[in-house]
Parts: structure tokens; sequence; C-alpha cells
């Protein structure tokens, strides 16, 4: 922990070099290297023409593969702990076709806006809570082109869903579009409403990456979750005990 505060202070006076930095930097949705001869996994080949081949191959072989094997990492882990967990096969196999869609969905973040925006406005304002949660998270990843959808995202603020509610809000301070409406807010009511250690920390986790990464001010005193043992507790402390650098 000791040498990541230093790295991350090191980063934040300029004192690290381009390969060095990269860890602290937004990467694209989608990334190929050659660990032969890049172990540390630093020069990015996924624009390269050359390359273009294998990462297609590479890319329709994982999209097979999570099919293949019902992965259940397209669910937030509070839906996971809460529905899953006494029966994750059986729950694999009963989604098997959900969780292609949620695979297509999160794909959109490898089209061209053009083509990917039209599709997430539809997913933005289907009836499955599932494709809502990845159609925000696709949006976070397309990144400025997607404030097209924005309002759709901003209509998310208000689902029935926590975890749909919880994306949305993260997605609009992403793409900078905190002013009008404010995603914050949001965020408190969910962290402070949901009824799980696992709900709270995916929250906090969230107020956590806005901070650090994009330069937010949490308001301290409105994170009053339900749930305060555990992990919990440990992320309320980095709040409270770490200054903003």
């Amino acid at each position: 922990m000791l040498a990541f505060q230093e790295w991350r202070s090191l980063h934040k006076t300029g004192a690290l070099n381009t390969a060095q930095k990269q860890f602290f930097l937004p990467r694209p949705a989608e990334q190929l290297f050659d660990i032969q001869t890049d172990p540390h996994q630093v020069k990015d080949l996924s624009s390269e023409p050359g390359h273009r081949k294998v990462l297609l191959d590479l890319r329709n072989r994982l999209r097979k593969k999570v099919v293949e094997i019902n992965d259940l990492s397209f669910y937030p882990e509070s839906h996971q702990v809460r529905d899953m967990l006494d029966d994750p096969i059986g729950f694999g196999a009963a989604h098997q076709d959900e969780i292609a869609q949620l695979r297509d969905i999160s794909d959109l973040a490898l089209a061209p806006p053009t083509t990917a925006l039209g599709k997430l406005k539809a997913h933005l304002l289907s009836k499955n809570p599932w494709h809502r949660y990845w159609a925000c998270q696709a949006a976070s990843l397309i990144g400025p082109p997607a404030r097209a959808v924005s309002v759709e995202i901003a209509a998310c603020l208000t689902d029935p869903h926590p975890m749909v509610r919880l994306r949305a809000a993260e997605c609009l301070a992403i793409l900078d579009t905190t002013s009008d409406p404010d995603p914050l807010p949001v965020l408190y009511d969910v962290l402070n409403t949901v009824p799980s250690e696992t709900e709270a920390l995916l929250v906090l986790n969230t107020f956590v990456y806005l901070r650090d990464h994009r330069g937010l001010t949490i308001d301290t005193t409105r994170l009053q979750p339900r749930f305060t043992g555990g992990q919990v507790a440990r992320r309320l402390d980095y709040f409270r005990r770490r200054p903003v650098k």
C-alpha cells in the first residue's frame, strides 16, 4: 500500500514517464498486447492495422467463450451474492440467452459511435434492468460521443433498480455532465438506502473513483450507509482520513 501511495504521488507531481503513468490513465474498452515482447503490457497494438486480424480473432473467441461458460460477471456482485450463490451453474444455464444479450450491449463500446448510439438509446429504454445497466456501462466507455444519449442516461437516475441508478450517475459524471442533472445526490441516496454490504461497497467504489480520478468533491458527511461494518467501514475510513491532493 505504501508503494502504491508513493507511485500515485509521483504521478500527481508529473514525475512518471509515459509507461509508468499508464496505470493511472483512462484506457479504451479493448487493448491488445504482445506479452512475449511486451510482458508489462505497455504498447497497445489494438489500433495497428497489422494486428487487426489477431484482434478480431481474439475478440470473437472471447465473445463465444463468455456465453459457453455462462459468464456471471455480467451481473453486479450484489446480484450474484443475493441470487446466485446457491446454484450459480443453474442460474447461468437458465440465463444464457440474457448473458449473450448483455455481452452484445457491452460490446457496443467497441463499435463506432455512429453505430452504437442508436442501439444504446434503445437499450437505455429497455424493460430489462440489466440491459439498462450495461447500456450505461457501455456509454461510459464510449466517452464524450455518448453525451448524445445523456437525456436517456439521466432518465435512469430515477430507475427502480439501485444498481442502474448507480451506473447512470457514474456515467454522467464520467461524461462530465455533472451540472444538470447533478449525479452526486443520486449516489448519496443509493448508498444510504441499499440494504447490503455488497451494494454499499459498489457505490463507495464509485465514489472513490470519482474523487480520486475525476476530481469530484464528495461530501463525506452525506455518506451514511445502512451497513457500516466490514469492508464498508474501511472505505468510509479512507474518505475521512485521506485528504484530497
